[in-house]
């Protein structure tokens, strides 16, 4: 049986960013370039993705400031693995932060492509 440690949070958040962060990298479009828009044209016009991307990056910074926190002996008595906990909050909140910037970015210029021809996404 797997029992509650102090790692645990950070063993969940990296299993769910892992899955789901950087959606906006991924799964977010931004309008096609002006010479090849058409009157319809298929880009993003929701902001859900980049939400998700910023409330991830969110959580990762709040662990890091968590493991900043929490008493050294916690960790085994090693600061190695605080480090690294706290590397791992890191990096994570600084790909998901970019990836919800991107994220945000072509949602709005994708909003401000439809408004300008007059098109709408599906």
């Amino acid at each position: 049986m797997i029992g509650w440690t102090t790692k645990t949070p950070l063993i969940a958040l990296i299993a769910v960013a892992l899955t789901m962060g950087g959606c906006s990298l991924v799964f977010v479009e931004g309008p096609p370039p002006i010479r090849e828009r058409r009157r319809h044209f298929d880009c993003t016009t929701s902001s859900a993705l980049p939400f998700v991307d910023l409330t991830l990056s969110v959580a990762s910074l709040l662990t890091v400031l968590g493991v900043a926190a929490t008493p050294h002996g916690a960790f085994g008595g090693t600061s190695t693995s605080r480090i690294g906990i706290a590397s791992g909050g890191l990096i994570l909140g600084g790909l998901t932060a970019t990836s919800a910037g991107v994220g945000f970015w072509r949602v709005s210029a994708c909003n401000e492509a439809n408004d300008e021809t007059g098109a709408s996404s599906p």
